[in-house]
């Protein structure tokens, strides 16, 4: 495929949120840029309706596939259709303007520069922050903490500095640093694949960077909800397999320790206590359980697995 250079391909996914993505796919047509190319994979449903996309952008590209693979998977199915020298995978529950393109697109001219994320607001509370970067993961408990977020916006963040991880919900590389890094990792299905997938960027000597000029704003978790089982399942799953691949043998250790004799009783009395949390405990035991089936066998690991409870 021959890659056009200065075009944006923007990838986004549909998993059952036609309207979400319309909305999003509005906010790039209001934009009225000719360097973009605009990549839609929906997911899960049996036959595509394309007119409603067409309708909104007469050349969107919709790619189709009945299964829901999940995140990384779906992404990387988009990453193989788009042209664009610049990759810039996006939430379907975004909206776009300029500065959540152009800003991300100048740091990424720096050849040191592997992959960016803008700054993300809430779109219901348009000047509160959620994401203006990530601390780096703590070997030992797995916890790391966002930077800026629940923060009113009064340009406290509109530098640019690199960040322990990307953002899922906005992040841009170029197909140059891809064939050097890989695309998307498969293993996580949904959640933390975005931070194994910056880990190997930095283990290439490539840089991930907090553009605070760039701005997106988000409607957060429209897809999976707040407080799902879903949610609850490949966040305790997949929190284990990060630290098993990025940690030593040591660091994973004190780490394995310190999450089934404090984080795993901790988040069951919490469920327990708390009103109408009860249907939570089997997803977060079933995760665990799966995450140390992936421990003693990686290979048998079944990415999919969360989407019973869904």
């Amino acid at each position: 495929m021959e890659i056009q250079k200065g075009i944006i391909s923007i990838i986004t996914i549909n998993f059952f949120n036609l309207e979400i993505t319309l909305d999003m796919l509005r906010s790039i047509a209001s934009l009225n840029r000719d360097d973009l190319e605009v990549i839609v994979v929906e997911l899960g449903s049996e036959k595509c309706d394309k007119s409603p996309y067409i309708e909104v952008m007469n050349d969107v590209i919709v790619i189709h596939n009945k299964d829901n693979i999940g995140f990384s998977a779906g992404n990387n199915l988009g990453i193989d259709h788009a042209k664009g020298e610049f990759l810039y995978l996006v939430n379907n529950d975004t909206e776009l303007s300029n500065s959540s393109i152009d800003p991300l697109v100048i740091a990424l001219k720096d050849q040191k520069i592997g992959i960016v994320s803008p700054k993300i607001k809430y779109y219901d509370q348009k000047n509160i922050i959620q994401y203006a970067g990530y601390t780096l993961v703590n070997p030992y408990t797995g916890r790391n903490a966002t930077i800026g977020n629940l923060e009113e916006d009064h340009h406290q963040y509109d530098d640019i500095y690199e960040t322990g991880y990307i953002h899922g919900a906005a992040m841009m590389t170029t197909r140059e640093h891809l064939e050097k890094v890989g695309k998307m990792p498969l293993e996580f299905f949904l959640y933390y694949e975005e931070l194994d997938w910056t880990s190997s960027f930095h283990k290439h000597k490539l840089k991930s960077l907090f553009v605070g000029e760039a701005e997106i704003l988000h409607k957060e978790s429209m897809s999976v909800g707040k407080d799902s089982p879903l949610k609850e399942y490949f966040i305790a799953r997949n929190r284990i397999i990060f630290m098993r691949k990025s940690s030593n043998v040591v660091s994973f250790f004190i780490f394995f320790v310190f999450c089934f004799l404090f984080s795993l009783p901790k988040r069951l009395f919490n469920l327990i206590i708390e009103p109408n949390k009860y249907t939570l405990i089997k997803p977060l035991l079933t995760g665990y359980y799966d995450a140390l089936h992936y421990i003693i066998n990686p290979k048998k690991l079944q990415p999919n697995k969360g989407l019973m409870f869904r």
